[in-house]
């Protein structure tokens, strides 16, 4: 019971992760900011390397936890304004299936297991630290709060 609850606490972060950096201003900030001639004192290029957002963004989740996610799905959708795709994945093979298809460039965006399994993941650079910057000590206290 522990564990599909903290599985559950890891999606709903994530998730909240990709609503946070998808998310962007309203067209009612862009009007009331001031018009000015002179350039900003520092300004920030995007890499060239920079995606578009995803139009869906994949899940791959075992079939107790995406059962559990389908009520959060459509909630989700309707705030991001993206497509969510759970698939239901037989939960052993979601480690090695990560390992080969995501350096191919065809896993999932989001991939649930177990926590176990960072190690060996990041050790064959399938995954790698995310800076959360400003936003982490937020993200951090409504973890503890809810647990």
């Amino acid at each position: 019971m522990k564990t599909n609850k903290m599985r559950f606490i890891v999606f709903l972060l994530m998730l909240s992760m990709v609503a946070v950096a998808c998310g962007g201003g309203t067209a009612e900030e862009a009007e009331d900011s001031p018009e000015t001639t002179e350039a900003p004192q520092e300004t920030l290029a995007a890499p060239a390397t920079t995606a578009p957002p995803p139009e869906v963004i994949v899940v791959w989740a075992e079939e107790k936890v995406a059962v559990a996610l389908e009520p959060l799905v459509g909630a989700y959708e309707a705030a991001a304004g993206v497509d969510v795709e759970v698939v239901v994945y037989d939960f052993g093979a979601i480690r090695t299936d990560v390992q080969t298809a995501g350096p191919a460039g065809e896993g999932p965006d989001v991939f649930l297991g177990a926590h176990d399994w960072v190690g060996e993941l990041a050790a064959n650079g399938v995954v790698s630290p995310l800076d959360l910057g400003s936003v982490a000590s937020d993200l951090f206290e409504v973890v503890c709060h809810s647990l």
